[in-house]
């Protein structure tokens, strides 16, 4: 079973990393920098 749970954790890492992705990419000026950095 612990394949399973490495599955879900990527599936769910992917989901949040897209999410995040996505606020960042809107940004822009300085607060895109600052934000990265962060």
């Amino acid at each position: 079973m612990p394949w399973f749970g490495l599955v879900v954790g990527v599936v769910i890492a992917a989901l949040a990393a897209l999410a995040i992705g996505a606020i960042m990419m809107r940004l822009s000026g300085h607060c895109l920098p600052l934000d990265t950095i962060a």
